[in-house]
């Protein structure tokens, strides 16, 4: 079974400008808040915190490809930014990219609210990729955990609660509907009011995969609220645990 390996879609990288692409992010955000879905904590994002992250692992990630737009980088940063999770999983993270920005506002400010973040892969290789591009950034960081493992029972198995988790993975059997699996496994190790954030929500092949994740994500006796965020290509679920 493989949890990780990207999808091959060639996404092209958007034309729009810096500041355009801010103003985007700023505006999905607003949207995130008023769903009640994340808290208003504009306060804790930082534009030049995350353009500056942004040009550290330009120089320093090495990243075969990757389908996190330039948007998508900046949802996600702002995300963790307002809701400031103590406790993070991401399951799929391929060469680090998408945690990295997950990780951003910690990166960037050194805050000590943090508790633990792991970001988990079943490709080795990638996962060794991973590690080296944190050790390059600017670690060793004691507080965050890349490993080698399978996303379907890794919950179970380190058994502690989570406030975020992230899904990105690709099964080569199941691809796209594994996503629930892993959801349900994953369900009683989110604190109550966490989120989860789904990627590759939006890929139009991966419809029928994700059906049974949306209605999942849909049932209000298990969430609260969702949103499906249109945003570039992949898109971005994200669903609040009641």
């Amino acid at each position: 079974m493989v949890n990780s390996t990207k999808s091959q879609e060639n996404i092209k990288t958007s034309k729009l400008t810096t500041v355009v692409l801010d103003k985007l992010a700023f505006k999905i955000l607003e949207s995130l808040t008023n769903r009640n879905l994340i808290p208003d904590n504009s306060k804790y994002f930082n534009w030049e915190q995350f353009h500056a992250l942004r040009n550290e692992a330009k120089k320093k990630f090495v990243v075969p490809e990757t389908s996190i737009t330039p948007l998508m980088s900046r949802v996600l940063f702002g995300i963790t930014a307002y809701y400031r999770p103590m406790r993070i999983l991401a399951i799929g993270t391929y060469v680090g990219n998408s945690f990295l920005f997950l990780l951003g506002h910690y990166l960037s400010t050194n805050s000590s609210r943090l508790k633990y973040a792991y970001g988990i892969d079943i490709n080795e290789k990638a996962t060794q990729i991973a590690k080296s591009n944190f050790e390059a950034l600017r670690g060793p960081f004691k507080k965050i955990k890349i490993l080698t493992e399978n996303g379907l029972t890794f919950p179970k198995k380190l058994h502690k609660k989570f406030d975020l988790i992230y899904i990105d993975v690709d099964d080569h059997v199941l691809r796209k509907k594994i996503y629930i699996q892993i959801l349900k496994n994953a369900y009683p190790f989110i604190k109550k009011g966490g989120i989860v954030l789904a990627h590759d929500i939006c890929v139009p092949r991966f419809k029928n995969d994700l059906s049974s994740y949306l209605n999942y994500v849909r049932d209000k006796r298990l969430f609260s609220n969702t949103q499906s965020l249109e945003i570039d290509y992949c898109g971005l679920e994200v669903s609040k645990k009641v």
